[in-house]
C-alpha cells in the first residue's frame, strides 16, 4: 500500500524547488493537506477480527462475533457486509467474488439451507459485523465461512480468515457427567424410600396381626396394642374338629304303668273292707 510519506516525498521536493520563493509557509501546509486527501490514504487498513472456530450444540442458535475496520470511502453508498462460504453461487451477480452467500441483505441471494436463518446483530458502519445463525443443523458443520465488505468504492473479502462451526464435545460430555451425577443420587434416594415404605407397612401389618391361642372349645384372641387408633377385637368360636361319638344303645327293660283288669274283689266297697278288718281283729 502506498503511504503518505512515499507519495508526498517527490511532490514536496518538486514544490520546494518550483514554488519556494513564491509560497508562504501557510500555503505550503494547506497544499500538503490537499495532496494527502487526494492520495486516498488515511492509515486505516482492511482488518477483521473473528474466531477461527465457534463451538455450539445441535439445534441451538450461534453467533460469530466480528469486528472490522476498513478505509473510508468517498462513495455515498452504504457500507455492506456479507458472509460467504466456498462454493460457486448459481446466481449471476456483478461481483468478483462468486462464492455462495451465507448472509446477504437480499434473502433470495442466500443459499436455500441458510435462507431466513441468518442476520447481522451489529452495525457495520460502527465496525460490528457479527453474524447470528438460527438452529444449527448437521449440514452447517465443517464448512468454512468468511466476511466480505463492500464500501461502494472498494470491496474486500477476508478469504484468508476462515471460521468454522463445530459441535462442542466437551460440553456434551460435561452435560452427560452432570446428568449422571445428578440422577444417580436421586434414584438411590427414591429406591431407599420405596424399600423403607414397603418394610414399614409389612412390619406394621405384622404388629397388628391376630395371634390365636387354643383353650378347649373356645379360642382366646390377643391383639397387640395399636399405636394409632384402637380397634375392636372380634372373637369367634372355634369349631371343634373332633366328632362326638353317637350315644350307645343299651337294651334295658322298660317298665310301664299299665292298669290291668279290675279284680272282682277290688270292687268291694272300701268301707266294707275296713269294717271287715276290724271285725276280724275282735275275734
Amino acid at each position: 500500500m502506498v503511504t503518505a510519506g512515499v507519495f508526498l516525498g517527490p511532490v514536496a521536493s518538486c514544490f520546494c524547488t518550483s514554488f519556494h520563493n513564491t509560497m508562504s509557509p501557510l500555503m505550503w501546509i494547506e497544499m500538503m493537506l490537499i495532496l494527502s486527501q487526494a492520495s486516498g490514504t488515511s492509515g486505516v487498513d482492511w482488518k477483521a477480527d473473528y474466531p477461527k472456530v465457534v463451538l455450539t450444540k445441535m439445534g441451538e442458535d450461534v453467533t460469530i462475533p466480528c469486528n472490522v475496520t476498513y478505509p473510508p470511502s468517498p462513495s455515498k453508498e452504504l457500507v455492506q457486509a456479507y458472509w460467504k462460504r466456498q462454493g460457486k453461487i448459481k446466481l449471476t451477480i456483478n461481483d468478483n467474488d462468486k462464492n455462495e452467500f451465507l448472509y446477504h441483505p437480499i434473502n433470495t441471494f442466500v443459499i436455500k439451507s441458510f435462507q431466513n436463518r441468518t442476520n447481522l446483530t451489529g452495525n457495520v458502519t460502527k465496525g460490528n459485523c457479527s453474524l447470528n445463525i438460527k438452529g444449527i443443523e448437521e449440514g452447517d458443520m465443517g464448512n468454512f465461512y468468511y466476511l466480505r465488505i463492500a464500501t461502494g468504492a472498494n470491496n474486500f473479502s477476508f478469504i484468508n480468515q476462515l471460521v468454522s462451526i463445530q459441535i462442542s464435545v466437551f460440553e456434551d460430555a460435561l452435560s452427560t457427567t452432570t446428568y449422571i451425577a445428578t440422577t444417580v443420587p436421586v434414584v438411590a434416594v427414591l429406591l431407599v424410600a420405596v424399600l423403607g415404605s414397603v418394610w414399614f407397612f409389612k412390619y406394621r401389618k405384622r404388629s397388628r396381626g391376630v395371634t390365636k391361642q387354643e383353650s378347649g372349645y373356645y379360642a382366646n384372641f390377643t391383639m397387640t396394642t395399636p399405636t394409632t387408633k384402637p380397634e375392636r377385637v372380634k372373637t369367634t368360636k372355634k369349631k371343634d374338629d373332633t366328632q362326638i361319638p353317637p350315644p350307645k344303645v343299651i337294651d334295658e327293660p322298660v317298665y310301664g304303668n299299665v292298669q290291668g283288669p279290675g279284680d272282682p274283689m277290688d270292687s268291694m266297697d272300701q268301707m266294707d273292707s275296713v269294717y271287715a278288718n276290724v271285725d276280724h281283729a275282735k275275734q
